[in-house]
């Protein structure tokens, strides 16, 4: 039983790391579908929200904290070990032109895992998972997919107008930031409920 339970919490804790490692990634491309503009992360930073309402709901509070920390450390590691690999020196018979269009860029993505960004998810975070976690005592235990979607509903709105001008204030004109956060909030709102139908 408690081989069985370490198993899930490593592979959550894996999925994790993996979301964030993506979000990282993707958080600097701004994608063009069915003529939506949102950053290329939400498409994919979304499932965190249902599986840490699972956590919080099966094991509390503290075990997703752990978990999602847990998971940012290994991320945090992962971003370190590829900012120094593309930091090395290029060797002579590598096509430097190509390589040095395409790393520095990925290298600065890398590193906005240590931004302002990542503090807004965690606070929106604490409001989430705080929120669910009283509310499930008020309900005692009732209405799951009703109060993790009002959780999740609140504390992405936060996340998603901090981090968007966080992240792309001075950058892109100002209307254009208000455009991803409405289409970046109405596509989370989507996922979540259709994720917490499943």
């Amino acid at each position: 039983m408690q081989t069985t339970k370490t198993l899930h919490h490593g592979i959550v804790c894996a999925i994790i790391a993996l979301l964030f490692y993506s979000g990282a990634v993707l958080d600097q491309k701004i994608t063009s579908m069915f003529g939506f503009y949102m950053p290329a992360a939400a498409w994919f930073f979304i499932f965190i929200y249902p599986l840490c309402d699972s956590v919080t709901e099966v094991y509390g509070p503290k075990k997703t904290w752990g978990l999602l920390f847990a998971g940012y450390l290994v991320c945090c590691v992962f971003m370190l070990i590829t900012s120094a690999s593309i930091a090395m020196p290029y060797a002579p018979l590598q096509n430097n032109a190509i390589a040095k269009n395409i790393y520095p860029p990925l290298k600065s993505a890398m590193l906005s895992c240590f931004s302002l960004g990542y503090l807004a998810f965690f606070a929106g975070m604490f409001i989430n998972v705080k929120l669910l976690g009283r509310w499930k005592l008020r309900f005692s235990g009732k209405y799951y997919f009703f109060r993790s979607y009002i959780a999740s509903a609140i504390s992405e709105g936060f996340v998603v107008v901090c981090a968007n001008m966080l992240i792309w204030y001075h950058r892109i004109p100002f209307h254009s930031i208000v455009i991803l956060i409405l289409n970046t909030y109405a596509l989370k709102l989507l996922l979540t409920i259709t994720i917490s139908c499943y």
